[in-house]
């Protein structure tokens, strides 16, 4: 099977190389990316190729496009002030990179032809990483961010906070307008690109992706196991992530059930008879439940920290050369992620 194709054609050459650059190394658009910076190469290049996505320079607009074999025309922009593009949906061209690509995807998840949402995206075996404690203040999601900010390095991963209150927007100075919650709406309304609406939601740590947590516990445990599995095999079928990171809090409904998902669950725990009580719980739980056979899915982390960061506004991205970014390369080592 063969990628389709994202086209962005623009006279600036240097803006179109940057912008391509971006979508390959942070995009995690399944699809080939190719520039143009005239329309006779983009048209000679329609000739034996068809285009799903093209961003095309208003300046280069033309009467005979909805001729062209074009999933989806967005056009670039080059004001704030939004002209009437006539049939064609535009975005501003001098925006971030980032909010570029969530809303180039928004439009395209609006447009796609549901009949497409059978593909599937060819891509190494993708692994769901579970990270999960039942102590507490236990450095479980700087491990979580460490570790996943560590694969992306070489790997699409992203990562999922399903705890109750995360703090993450806080950490990372950031506000967020849509989250989990609106993805997992979108799938239960039967969107027909769930992944596409899940690129427009995306947001970015270093290499790593993010979706932006639920803003309350509540959220979180009116979903069903049955919708995390679905969200799950919707990610790992039709994304380009080879990882995904769940850092999942103890507040979760359905706690085993999410856990089961996980190829690999990493259990960072404190040293002191407190933590290996509540571990000897966790324990009598999964037996209770009927879970036992997450226990061999378990690597425990004894974690033993001295070095931290100092730098609290740079914290999420300077922990991964801290003592938890040590236990994580260790862990990447000793497991073969």
């Amino acid at each position: 099977m063969k990628y389709k194709t994202l086209a962005i054609c623009d006279p600036e050459k240097e803006y179109v190389s940057r912008f391509a650059d971006y979508i390959r190394e942070h995009g995690n658009i399944p699809m080939d990316i190719h520039i143009f910076s005239g329309l006779s190469e983009l048209t000679d290049f329609m000739k034996s190729q068809p285009i799903e996505i093209l961003l095309l320079s208003e300046e280069l607009l033309r009467d005979d496009m909805s001729e062209w074999p074009v999933g989806i025309i967005i056009i670039l922009q080059q004001d704030h002030e939004m002209r009437n593009t006539g049939r064609y949906p535009n975005v501003y061209k001098y925006r971030s990179a980032r909010d570029i690509v969530r809303e180039v995807m928004a439009l395209y998840g609006e447009k796609k032809n549901p009949a497409a949402s059978d593909e599937r995206v060819l891509k190494p075996v993708c692994k769901v990483i579970g990270v999960y404690s039942p102590v507490a203040r236990c450095y479980k999601t700087t491990f979580a961010l460490a570790l996943g900010q560590i694969l992306a390095a070489d790997k699409a991963v992203i990562y999922l906070n399903l705890e109750e209150f995360s703090g993450l927007g806080q950490m990372l100075h950031e506000t967020f307008e849509h989250n989990i919650s609106d993805l997992l709406y979108m799938m239960r309304q039967g969107e027909s690109d769930l992944m596409s609406r899940m690129t427009a939601v995306t947001q970015h740590l270093s290499a790593l992706d993010y979706i932006p947590p639920c803003v309350s516990g509540q959220e979180l445990r009116g979903v069903l196991p049955e919708e995390w599995h679905e969200l799950l095999r919707e990610m790992i079928a039709r994304s380009s992530y080879e990882v995904i990171i769940l850092d999942v809090g103890s507040g979760l409904g359905h706690l085993e059930d999410l856990l089961t998902e996980c190829d690999l669950i990493y259990m960072p725990v404190l040293p002191g008879g407190s933590s290996n009580a509540k571990m000897a719980a966790f324990e009598a739980f999964l037996k209770m439940s009927g879970a036992e056979r997450i226990a061999g899915r378990i690597r425990h982390l004894q974690m033993n920290i001295v070095n931290m960061p100092d730098n609290r506004d740079r914290y999420l991205q300077q922990i991964v050369w801290s003592d938890v970014g040590d236990y994580a390369r260790e862990c990447i080592r000793r497991d073969g992620l």
